[in-house]
């Protein structure tokens, strides 16, 4: 289950999470197995086609084989990620990788290719914020001035907390900005 899509995030509500919560969120290990696979059957591919010299030839078996199973797995873990986009890929790899009976090895090697190129831009749009961890204490904190503030201002709690999340971000105009919508 991605944690990256939870209703928080639907809402617009900002979330913190470890570099740990990210490796997990995102299946890191599972990723970077997959991208390892994907880049010895693209070299073995390669090299199949460069001693041959021609791409007409069907891959051997195990190949396809461990293709389809590299799909499956791949097909799994971006809707796992939730990266929709490379899902399309893989159902469009599918149908020219499975679905007709012409499979060569340039098909072969293109179509894994692709998924593979499609998963890297998709992830590369993924951003993060760091947020040291001596400003962590900031986030989300209703009572930044104290809770006799909080209590006196209540209308003011929402720009305490965005001031607070200014401040975990280091945009410390903006945080002044929140600071003195409090004070009014």
């Amino acid at each position: 289950m991605n944690p990256f899509s939870d209703r928080d995030l639907r809402e617009g509500k900002p979330s913190l999470w470890s570099v740990l919560d990210i490796m997990n969120g995102f299946r890191v290990a599972v990723l970077a197995a997959l991208m390892g696979q994907a880049q010895v059957m693209l070299s073995t591919a390669r090299t199949k086609i460069h001693l041959m010299k021609m791409g007409g030839s069907v891959p051997e078996e195990v190949h396809t084989q461990q293709a389809v199973k590299w799909v499956d797995n791949a097909k799994k873990l971006c809707s796992d990620i939730g990266l929709t986009e490379s899902l399309l890929q893989i159902e469009l790899a599918e149908h020219h990788l499975f679905e007709n009976n012409l499979l060569t090895l340039h098909t072969f090697h293109d179509q894994i290719n692709r998924i593979v190129e499609t998963m890297i831009v998709e992830l590369r749009k993924r951003r993060f914020l760091f947020v040291s961890a001596d400003r962590t204490e900031f986030f989300e904190k209703e009572d930044g001035f104290g809770s006799a503030v909080l209590k006196r201002f209540p209308l003011a709690k929402d720009d305490i907390i965005e001031a607070g999340n200014c401040l975990c971000a280091e945009c410390y105009t903006t945080s002044v900005f929140h600071l003195m919508k409090t004070f009014e």
